[in-house]
């Protein structure tokens, strides 16, 4: 395997599995949840806390990481050896994580590419393993950069819930839109890319709104030449609920990331797909054995 120079940083928004980070050699920062006046590392409390903290009428939020933290990870990037830094970071319209990462990078010993990939959840986790692939197999900090932000761009994902009511609290729907939908058992299906989000659909009841989900991502799917997919269930494994994707490729289950949850609360099911490059497929094979 070729040398490596460049590192590779993504923030916890992604929702990629730890073990399979270090796999990929990818560092991941956690973002900041806000719990009331407690602020906690992301991965320091469970789903389970996060959402029994919720549902008892909790404020809570997540904000980016600490530009502290940031540095930090970059200086301990360059100790290992490394001599550029890509960070592939959760979309800019949806956190200042892009922002803080560009503040920290104007300090650090070493360069840093910021990747603002438009998106969160494991489209923004595809982007962060692509980019580790390239770099594992000793691509340059451009090649790595640009690997990251074709999966992002490439990617597709969608998330629909089970309630109304995060969506809701977090200012995202109305008040008197969400009752009406409540009524009615309407679930949105929404996508989110490019640091947009829209309602690609409304259907009738939650079970129905997730197979709108699976058939808009595994249509998708079968357009690109070397897919990968994941899904995400809050509170549930998807795959014990029959919620998993069918794909030419390798499919993963994520833990949907706290930003995730926070705004749309248990039940919140998501799925994506990306056209990943041959890098990624030829060492997720070797990590996979």
């Amino acid at each position: 395997m070729a040398e490596r120079t460049v590192a590779v940083i993504t923030d916890s928004a992604c929702g990629i599995d730890p073990h399979l980070a270090a796999d990929f050699g990818v560092y991941v920062v956690p973002v900041r949840v806000v719990i009331g006046d407690e602020i906690f590392a992301d991965g320091t409390l469970s789903e389970a806390d996060v959402l029994a903290r919720m549902e008892s009428g909790a404020s809570v939020r997540t904000e980016e990481p600490h530009v502290q933290a940031l540095s930090s990870a970059f200086t301990d990037c360059a100790n290992a050896g490394a001599s550029a830094i890509v960070a592939v970071m959760v979309g800019s319209s949806l956190s200042k994580t892009v922002i803080a990462t560009q503040t920290a990078a104007r300090t650090s010993p070493i360069p840093v590419t910021v990747v603002d990939t438009g998106t969160t959840s494991m489209a923004q986790g595809y982007a962060a393993l692509a980019a580790g692939a390239t770099s594992v197999l000793g691509g340059t900090a451009d090649e790595v950069a640009a690997a990251a932000q074709s999966v992002a761009d490439g990617s597709v994902s969608y998330f629909t819930v089970d309630t109304l009511e995060y969506l809701r609290r977090g200012g995202r729907m109305s008040g008197a839109v969400a009752a009406f939908g409540t009524l009615l058992k309407m679930r949105p299906v929404i996508k989110v890319g490019r640091n947009t989000q829209e309602v690609a659909d409304r259907v009738r009841k939650t079970e129905n709104a997730r197979r709108t989900v699976r058939e808009f991502v595994e249509k998708a799917a079968s357009g690109m030449a070397r897919p990968a997919a994941a899904v995400g269930l809050a509170g549930s494994d998807p795959l014990s609920q029959g919620l998993g994707i069918a794909v030419n490729g390798p499919t993963m289950v994520s833990r949907p990331p706290t930003s995730l949850v926070i705004n749309s609360g248990e039940g919140m099911y998501n799925a994506t797909v990306a056209d990943m490059p041959e890098a990624f497929h030829t060492v997720y094979a070797q990590v996979s054995r």
